[in-house]
């Protein structure tokens, strides 16, 4: 099911820009106590400083996950290292794939992507993905969700996956530094325990912001525009 249209609230936007503006620590302290999330891990290593929390999924035996981080970046280059990871193969997750289905104007996608995977079998799974920047308060937003519907069909040995949604979102905090969200959504389908795949999940979720982390660092020239909201 696609997500509901991206519409911003001014007090939801500045309430993000003041917790980005008193440090992650309160602002994921925040997320925590509001919405029922509970701290996973803290990274607080110079560089790759973050939050991770997670919080059940009513109907699902896997969790939702949700980093949250400061980036000492504009808004616009993290805008770009986030689409260039959507594009530029060299910087996907080790054993995972990816062809596009269907792309247009570069604002709303359609992928196929197949997943090695070890100790399980390899997985499937199409996903839509559309992404928008609000001009007024300067929030991007790149979202995804299952669009199975749209999938290939399924290659022997694979399984499908059940579901995957989530975005990211880039909110300016101060002296060119961005508060950056990514939260996600998986259920791998067939039968994987749910401690075996929430501990990967987790994983994966942090190796995310590493790797937009590395983007920044190789990439330091043109910075893109953002696109517009649609």
């Amino acid at each position: 099911m696609a997500p509901k249209q991206f519409r911003l609230d001014r007090r939801i936007i500045l309430g993000m820009g003041v917790l980005a503006l008193l440090g992650l620590q309160s602002a994921a302290a925040g997320a925590a106590r509001d919405s029922g999330w509970k701290l996973a891990k803290r990274g607080n290593e110079p560089g790759n400083r973050f939050e991770l929390y997670y919080r059940e999924v009513a109907g699902s035996g896997y969790d939702r996950y949700r980093l949250e981080a400061v980036v000492d970046e504009p808004i616009e280059r993290v805008i770009q290292a986030i689409q260039i990871r959507n594009v530029d193969d060299q910087y996907l997750d080790k054993g995972l794939t990816r062809s596009f289905v269907h792309r247009a104007d570069g604002d709303d996608s359609l992928t196929y992507f197949e997943m090695q995977l070890p100790f399980i079998k390899d997985r499937d799974v199409t996903l839509r993905t559309k992404r928008g920047f609000d001009e007024e308060f300067r929030v991007y937003r790149d979202e995804w969700w299952t669009a199975n519907e749209e999938a290939p069909p399924l290659r022997k040995g694979f399984v499908r996956m059940v579901e995957s949604v989530g975005f990211w979102e880039a909110t300016p905090a101060g002296d060119n530094r961005t508060y950056v969200v990514y939260e996600s959504h998986a259920d791998p389908g067939g039968r994987v325990p749910s401690w075996i795949a929430n501990s990967i999940l987790g994983d994966q979720v942090i190796s995310q912001m590493v790797t937009l982390r590395r983007i920044l660092d190789d990439r330091h020239t043109d910075v893109a525009s953002p696109p517009p909201l649609r």
